[in-house]
């Protein structure tokens, strides 16, 4: 069942429709006072259904949220996510508005990272399969990890400039503005 969560485009309704809402109000103001209730009754429903199943409520339930990561029991892996849905919604609204830590979030680094994101997305996993096989190993230690890190980054940074790049010099001719 929780596997539904994780493959299944319906599961991703409610991150579309936040996504959405909020895509609604790029250059308007968002009421973030609805946001925090809102945030707040998904947050209470999700420790009251852990309540109600499990009977008991402790520390460590309030530590996620209400939803503990595992998020399996309680039917936290359907709330659990709805929760943090809302919550980088509204992060991702502030840094959009430059309210939320523009002296981190507006550097070159970090700015370069997100240009080549899609190939560190779509390259990490190639990568780290190819250096454990080529060291002969299944052990992910600090120092693999440093090399799967360092090759990621650098065949993203190969294949931002080399591909993508001439890719999207298309958009401008294909669909003019």
């Amino acid at each position: 069942m929780t596997l539904a969560v994780y493959v299944l485009p319906f599961s991703y309704f409610d991150a579309f429709a936040i996504g959405g809402y909020f895509s609604l109000f790029v250059n308007k103001e968002i009421r973030i006072r609805w946001i925090f209730i809102l945030s707040a009754f998904v947050v209470g429903l999700g420790l009251a259904i852990n309540y109600f199943i499990q009977g008991k409520l402790d520390l460590r339930d309030l530590s996620g949220l209400g939803y503990l990561p595992v998020m399996d029991e309680a039917y936290k892996y359907i709330w659990g996510y709805t929760a943090f849905n809302l919550i980088f919604a509204l992060i991702l609204y502030k840094m959009k508005k430059r309210e939320f830590f523009p002296s981190i979030f507006e550097n070159n680094i970090l700015d370069y990272f997100g240009k080549i994101s899609y190939g560190l997305y779509l390259y990490h996993f190639p990568v780290i399969a190819l250096v454990c096989y080529f060291l002969n190993t299944t052990v992910i230690s600090i120092h693999v990890s440093a090399m799967c890190l360092v090759a990621t980054v650098a065949v993203s940074m190969i294949s931002y400039h080399f591909i993508e790049l001439r890719i999207l010099s298309f958009k401008d001719k294909l669909f003019p503005r």
